[in-house]
């Protein structure tokens, strides 16, 4: 059953306030919910005089309160229109108490930004003293405000030193990549921040403040709330201090409530040059090998969240010399490049994968970036494409090389043409890094020792693990680094793709050409001490 049952929208009659009282009567409609209005008239003359007539001021304010909302409330929307006299915040709060407010919903009218969370003292007070959630709406023209600060009664199971940081910067500060809100029980959620690509409990907070968080996150993203039971996409705008960082917002309904999920996107944290994503010497050789012919299909591989498109920008960077006119087409749009002409996805006005790479290849294309090859039609225009004489980059899920072209096949793709169109595979990982200021040094054991003759290197002599500490937040482990298999398509590895070979004799005959596997690379990683063995063990390689 709903724990909202009644919402309380202070009003101000400012410009934004008919904004407000819409996102009010959304957020009702969605919830079952009574809306009630509220303005406070700040004279404290302002009251009815011997013979109960009003003052001026409150039969002014009256008539406004009135008139709102500007369009007829939505059906089934129980609305409550009060006028008081007072001071504003002190009649708020005494309000919402004597009506069993469930959750106040404020507007803000000062500057944006995580510095400013909530601006102005009547809104300071109000959510420092508030029994009952609050939450803030911004103004329809303000392009981000973040998520309200719970008041502390309400959020006795977060620790009193994190109280005041607020969901979003947290995350940002604690350099994580995505933030997921779940349901965990009828009464709380979890808050989890995946971080070096682990899932780390935060919190856990009452569902009577997730559940306004989350209406508010998803009005920053500008998702229609009045329809919490169909899945939502949306991205929150950042302000100009934070134009390096994007958010991308997903909510989906599930058995026990709404759960969403943030994507955090940090334009400043990807490497421009090809050097600094972890490649080998090798490695690096093998890429500028498949980059010298001027033409044909590369593919970047890996699982979702594996640093595949921050590859591709970096061999884009190390093609873009300015001769070249580069075109991506992207669902969506990860990191912005000016020198790149750059196409998002937008199914909302018919702008789907195949129709944007239509398009782009009648646009005198010298490279093309092709976001991620996902069926038949998709991987015939990068076909197409590649025969034409352009180079053409994309992405695919894939365990490593030889499993790459197996894929490719279960989308019927036809030998020849990938024998003669494929140019080269790079498949990756991301693994923890050892944290500097506390990992330590102990000799491999004899397990240990197996494992890397087994992968034909030659054993260390002392090999670092994690310890913990503040630092690394006791994991051990501060930031990642990738992992590559780098595969160049030679001759008689296209004659056996064109022959149909199977993929454990396509895996041996890329082995046989020099390349390592996924499993070498990230044993050398603990070898040079950047990772420990246990790190590399953790993660299934191929």
């Amino acid at each position: 059953m709903n724990s909202i049952t009644r919402i309380l929208v202070p009003v101000d009659f400012s410009a934004g306030t008919e904004y407000l009282v819409a996102c009010g009567c959304q957020l009702a409609q969605a919830l079952q919910a009574q809306l009630h209005l509220l303005h406070v008239v700040i004279d404290a003359g302002a009251r009815a005089d011997a013979t109960g007539a009003a003052s001026e001021s409150v039969y002014e304010a009256r008539v406004k309160i009135g008139k709102l909302p500007a369009e007829m409330p939505p059906p089934n929307v129980v609305l409550a229109r009060i006028v008081r006299t007072g001071r504003p915040a002190h009649e708020i709060l005494q309000y919402a108490r004597e009506a069993g407010i469930d959750l106040i919903v404020m507007g803000s009218h000062g500057r944006s930004g995580l510095a400013h969370l909530l601006l102005g003292s009547i809104a300071e007070t109000v959510i420092r003293e508030s029994a009952c959630p609050v939450t803030v709406v911004p103004r329809a023209d303000q392009q981000f405000l973040p998520p309200p600060r719970p008041n502390t009664q309400a959020l006795g199971q977060i620790a009193e030193a994190e109280r005041s940081l607020e969901l979003l910067r947290r995350a940002i500060e604690s350099g994580a990549t995505d933030v997921h809100l779940d349901p965990i029980s009828k009464d709380e959620y979890s808050i989890r921040f995946r971080i070096d690509g682990r899932l780390e409990n935060y919190c856990q907070v009452d569902r009577r403040i997730a559940t306004p968080l989350i209406v508010q996150l998803k009005l920053l993203a500008h998702i229609d709330i009045a329809q919490p039971f169909a899945p939502h996409e949306g991205r929150v705008q950042l302000p100009e201090h934070l134009a390096d960082v994007e958010v991308r917002l997903t909510t989906v309904p599930t058995c026990a409530g709404e759960a969403l999920s943030l994507r955090i996107l940090r334009n400043d944290h990807a490497p421009t040059t090809l050097q600094g994503l972890g490649l080998s010497p090798r490695g690096l050789a093998a890429i500028d090998q498949m980059l010298r012919d001027g033409e044909g299909l590369i593919l970047v591989t890996g699982p979702t969240g594996a640093g595949k498109t921050t590859t591709v920008h970096a061999l884009l960077r190390r093609l873009n010399n300015g001769a070249r006119q580069i075109v991506s087409v992207e669902d969506p749009v990860e990191y912005n490049v000016p020198e790149i002409r750059q196409i998002s996805v937008d199914h909302k006005h018919g702008l789907s994968l195949s129709v944007g790479m239509r398009t782009v290849l009648r646009m005198d294309p010298d490279v093309v970036f092709i976001g991620e090859i996902r069926d038949l039609e998709a991987l015939d225009i990068a076909m197409r494409a590649a025969s034409s004489g352009r180079y053409v980059f994309s992405t695919l899920h894939t365990r490593d090389a030889a499993s790459t072209i197996t894929a490719l096949r279960d989308l019927h793709a036809d030998n020849y043409s990938l024998a003669g169109n494929l140019k080269g595979i790079v498949c990756e990982r991301l693994i923890r890094r050892l944290c500097q200021k506390c990992s330590v040094a102990t000799e491999p054991t004899a397990a240990e020792r197996q494992q890397f003759a087994t992968a034909g290197l030659a054993p260390p002599s002392t090999l670092r693990r994690p310890a913990g500490c503040p630092a690394c937040r006791q994991t051990g482990y501060h930031g990642r680094t990738g992992i590559f298999e780098t595969v160049v398509i030679t001759s008689p590895l296209a004659l056996a793709i064109q022959e149909g070979r199977p993929e454990e004799e396509l895996r041996r005959l890329i082995r046989e050409s020099g390349s390592g596997s996924l499993t070498a690379a990230a044993l050398e990683c603990a070898r040079e001490g950047v990772t420990s063995v246990e790190e590399c063990l953790s993660i299934k390689w191929t």
